[in-house]
C-alpha cells in the first residue's frame, strides 16, 4: 500500500512539473537548428553557437526584404503567460516585431543593441487553445544582423495554483483513501470474527 501511495505522489509531482515547462520548441536553438520552428525568406538567416559561452542562437542578415520566424504554441484560452527572449542588432534602425495570437506585442524601430538583451512580456493572455508566436527581423543596411535567442513562453503562476499546494492535496486524498481502505477491511475482519 505504501509503495501505491508513493506512486501517486510522484505522479502528481511530474504532472504539475510539466505544467510549468516552456510551451516553446527549441526555443534557445540548442539543436543547432530551426527545429521546431518556420522560417520565411531564410536566405540571410541561420543558428550558431556562441565561442565563448557555448550558447545558440538564430541569426538574421539583412537582405533588404523581411524574415519571418514562427511557431504554433498549444496554450489554453483566457490563460495567462509570460514570454522571454535575448535580441541584438548590429545596425541603427532596426524594423523588428513581435506578435502573439495576431497581435503585435513589441516593435523596435531605434536604438543599437550589439550584445543580446533579455526583453520579458508579462501578462499576455492567450485567445484560444492555439497561438501563433511571430518574430519578424527587417532591415535596409547591408550587413546588418539581428540575433536571437532564448525564447521562451511560460503559464503564468496565478493562473495555476502552486505545486505544493496540488502535491499535498492529492497526498492527503491518497492519504485519505489508503486509510479508509484500511479502516474497512479491519471492520469486516472484526465482524467475520465475531
Amino acid at each position: 500500500m505504501k509503495c501505491w501511495l508513493w506512486l501517486v505522489c510522484f505522479s502528481c509531482l511530474l504532472a504539475l512539473s510539466s505544467a510549468r515547462a516552456n510551451l516553446v520548441t527549441n526555443g534557445d536553438f540548442g539543436t543547432g537548428n530551426f527545429n521546431g520552428w518556420l522560417v520565411s525568406n531564410n536566405a540571410d538567416c541561420g543558428v550558431t553557437r556562441d565561442i565563448e559561452s557555448g550558447d545558440y542562437y538564430a541569426f538574421f542578415q539583412a537582405n533588404g526584404s523581411t524574415t519571418y520566424l514562427f511557431q504554433q504554441l498549444a496554450t489554453t484560452a483566457g490563460a495567462n503567460y509570460t514570454l522571454s527572449f535575448s535580441l541584438a542588432y548590429s545596425m541603427a534602425d532596426p524594423l523588428f516585431t513581435l506578435s502573439w495570437g495576431g497581435i503585435q506585442l513589441t516593435n523596435i524601430t531605434t536604438g543599437f543593441s550589439s550584445s543580446l538583451q533579455v526583453y520579458t512580456l508579462s501578462g499576455i493572455v492567450a485567445s484560444s487553445a492555439s497561438t501563433p508566436l511571430v518574430f519578424s527581423f527587417a532591415q535596409e543596411n547591408p550587413g546588418a544582423e539581428f540575433e536571437l535567442a532564448n525564447v521562451s513562453v511560460d503559464l503564468e503562476s496565478a493562473t495555476v495554483p502552486e505545486p505544493s499546494t496540488w502535491v499535498s492535496g492529492a497526498c492527503a486524498a491518497v492519504a485519505m483513501l489508503a486509510t479508509g481502505t484500511k479502516f474497512q477491511v479491519s471492520r469486516r475482519l472484526r465482524s467475520r470474527n465475531s
